[in-house]
């Protein structure tokens, strides 16, 4: 496509050392032999702890064999974070409630199939959580890590309530005046939690929190002087 419309093109590859540097050899090959303008390469969620070396390895490895690097940007955890309403959205179920507070972010998933106890050493902040709808157990641990954690510091973001199994009146009134979000579904629990582990929540127009992210770290790691210069040679 790039060469048809006389474009130059810019790879993005994925952060590491080993695999990034062959993904950039073998696609900028490929590139350049079909007659494509390449102009260099893009390195996109490098671990944060790992930032530095991974750095160091790319600019030993990548410009002396023609790829320049235009930037390398560290992974942020929560701009891969959907909110508790696209979580929802992705599932066929009925909300139960705390629909106000849907936009809160979901940082990681656990499936409570364990004691209420032992799950609660599970649960890290801004936590999903996926169990049976019977397990009342879980459900009041659930409410109380989000009365705990407060609206600045959540640690339970959203519930998940499989089976089809609709919480006592007393569970669901306590749902509701603790207005955690939670949503019923009919699937088994492994469905949903393998359902939500496959889904890739990409940045929609409408997620403006994601989207100045995103904006901040390319403003921050990505050379855009030197692309528009390069564009203009």
């Amino acid at each position: 496509v790039a060469k048809r419309i006389n474009a130059r093109s810019l790879l993005v590859v994925e952060a590491g050392i080993g695999r990034t540097m062959d993904e950039a050899f073998l696609c900028s090959t490929f590139i350049r032999a079909s007659g494509a303008d390449l102009m260099g390469v893009v390195v996109s969620k490098a671990w944060p702890d790992k930032y530095e070396k991974i750095t160091t390895a790319l600019q030993k490895g990548l410009p002396p064999r023609g790829l320049d690097i235009y930037g390398i940007v560290p992974f942020q955890e929560e701009l891969a974070a959907p909110t508790v309403e696209q979580v929802f959205a992705s599932l066929d179920g009925e909300l139960l409630g705390g629909s106000e507070h849907i936009a809160h972010r979901v940082l990681c998933t656990i499936v409570g199939a364990m004691q209420a106890e032992n799950m609660s050493h599970h649960i890290k902040g801004r936590t999903l959580v996926i169990t049976p709808g019977d397990r009342t157990d879980v459900i009041i641990a659930c409410l109380r890590a989000h009365m705990i954690g407060g609206a600045d510091s959540l640690s339970v973001s959203g519930l998940v309530l499989t089976c089809g199994h609709r919480p006592d009146e007393e569970t669901l009134a306590l749902i509701r005046s603790f207005h955690l979000p939670v949503m019923l579904v009919n699937e088994d629990t492994y469905t949903a939690a393998t359902r939500l582990r496959n889904r890739v929540f990409k940045i929609t127009p409408s997620d403006v929190t994601r989207i100045d992210w995103a904006v901040r770290l390319v403003m921050q790691y990505i050379d855009l002087d030197r692309i528009l210069t390069a564009l203009r040679d």
